[in-house]
């Protein structure tokens, strides 16, 4: 059973190596550095989030906007009684 085990292990050795070259040989195909195409995937999500963040600001300056032109509106108008 020992030996089986042994033979096992030393097995994997070889494969472990062949599988990393084989590996290494394909990120040398790719075009670019790996590293640099995750940067530009995050730079891009990052532009994406910058762009709707302005965009949910301006939307909250309009709301305030409007939000403060009503009450001044309903304060400044006099209510009218409905008396029947």
């Amino acid at each position: 059973m020992l030996t089986f085990i042994v033979r096992r292990v030393a097995a994997i050795v070889p494969t472990l190596v062949f599988v990393s070259i084989l590996i290494f040989g394909l990120q040398q195909l790719l075009p670019g550095d790996p590293a640099m195409v995750l940067a530009g995937e995050e730079r891009e999500e990052l532009s994406r989030l910058r762009r709707e963040n302005r965009q949910l600001r301006l939307e909250r300056e309009i709301l305030s906007k409007a939000a403060a032109w009503f009450a001044k509106e309903s304060i400044a108008t006099p209510k009218r009684s409905s008396d029947s």
